[in-house]
């Protein structure tokens, strides 16, 4: 028996283009049998809001120590500023963090070291929400 694989839109926020590299090679093109992902991304915040203007998206990956404005803040500054969004994830450093995420209003939060395998597990249960 096949099964066909929903593909999800996914932006990645960052001003790193390093970072936004190893975010996608965490999750991967298809990180389960029923998801497969085309990445977009954006290196500051007026990229953020014009993506999520312009396309479906179905998930916004925030690097939390992204610069000028940190993923926290961007996320936080997008739940008061769009109509509609898309749900949220912020990848923050330590995970003395992780109470910044539940104050930006994100759907999750996970740290630095990326376990591709947890990461993977965590996108696709935002995604199949």
């Amino acid at each position: 028996m096949s099964t066909s694989a929903k593909e999800y839109s996914v932006l990645i926020y960052s001003h790193q283009p390093e970072v936004i590299e190893k975010i996608q090679n965490a999750i991967g093109p298809r990180p389960s049998e029923t998801a497969t992902i085309e990445y977009l991304s954006a290196t500051d915040y007026d990229d953020v809001l014009a993506a999520v203007d312009k396309y479906s998206l179905d998930l916004v990956i925030f690097d939390g120590e992204a610069q000028p404005m940190g993923g926290l803040g961007a996320v936080r500054q997008l739940r008061d500023e769009a109509e509609t969004i898309p749900k949220s994830l912020v990848i923050v450093a330590r995970s003395a963090d992780q109470w910044l995420g539940a104050w930006s209003g994100a759907d999750a939060v996970i740290t630095h070291p990326l376990d591709p395998i947890q990461t993977g597990k965590r996108v696709v249960e935002l995604l199949e929400q």
